[in-house]
């Protein structure tokens, strides 16, 4: 199980962000959202990072990412 750096235990479980269907990849969001497809996972993990960065600076409306649409 993965912990955060610092802890001893989990506190809560924490589920695989990507996910991959019929060969297309996809990460999910704690707001529920599933954003891709992706051509590999690679990519999805990009995605994710730019998506967090935007997210975590607070230029991006929550509302431009919609299941099934990519940041770029």
């Amino acid at each position: 199980m993965e912990y955060r750096q610092g802890e001893k235990s989990a506190q809560h479980y924490r589920a695989e962000r990507y996910f991959c269907i019929s060969g297309e990849w996809f990460f999910s969001t704690r707001e529920d959202l599933q954003v891709g497809p992706f051509q590999n996972k690679d990519e999805a993990e990009m995605e994710l990072m730019l998506y967090l960065r935007h997210v975590n600076e607070g230029g991006i409306y929550m509302s431009q990412y919609q299941e099934g649409t990519s940041l770029r």
